[in-house]
């Protein structure tokens, strides 16, 4: 609660200052680069020393990036990144991992418990199979095309190895998991389950 009254008035100020910019004319993409751009300067400024003057192009930076979002908003655009992090989160959408509301204090908000959120399956929705290769996927299956012998192949069997090991982590280690390791003091939630994996 005293965390949201502090932010209230730097985010009228954000909205002010992103309002003012929308009436420009100047595209978001624009501000998302410039700042990409400042931040590369100031990583180079860090690098040779030059703190004061990296932590000054950082403000700057910082600047750009939070009022392109506002200003792609009021314009009715997309951003460069932001039409990326839509894609993704239509797709999880869609699995039903979150949904989303309108308005003002909208956004995207998780659809289910996180305890019932695996990482696996959003790895899954996101970016397809966990199998490294296709011989290897127990769902997207594609045999090599020079394969002389799928049983006796010791790539697809390493392969499967991999893919076994990673479905053991991910499809244990839920969202809540995740969060109560985000400081460190429960690291033993990654051994707790025995539940029982999805196919990679």
């Amino acid at each position: 609660m005293l965390t949201r009254r502090i932010a209230r008035p730097f985010e009228w100020l954000r909205d002010r200052a992103a309002a003012g910019i929308a009436s420009t004319g100047v595209p978001p993409n624009i501000l998302t680069w410039y700042s990409l751009i400042l931040n590369l300067w100031a990583g180079i400024l860090f690098a040779s020393g030059r703190f004061a003057a990296a932590g000054g192009v950082m403000i700057a930076a910082g600047f750009f990036n939070i009022v392109d979002g506002p200003v792609a908003r009021k314009q009715k655009r997309v951003t460069v990144f932001g039409g990326f992090l839509d894609a993704i989160l239509g797709d999880l959408r869609n699995a039903g991992f979150v949904f989303s509301k309108k308005g003002p204090g909208g956004g995207y908000m998780l659809a289910r418990a996180p305890t019932d959120i695996t990482v696996g399956h959003v790895i899954r929705t996101i970016d397809g199979p966990l199998a490294p290769i296709a011989c290897a996927s127990q769902t997207a299956y594609q045999p090599c095309r020079d394969c002389k012998s799928v049983k006796a192949c010791t790539v697809r069997l390493m392969m499967s190895k991999v893919r076994d090991a990673m479905s053991e982590v991910l499809d244990r280690l839920t969202i809540a998991d995740m969060a109560a390791m985000g400081d460190g003091s429960n690291i033993a939630l990654l051994k707790r389950r025995q539940s029982r994996r999805p196919a990679s």
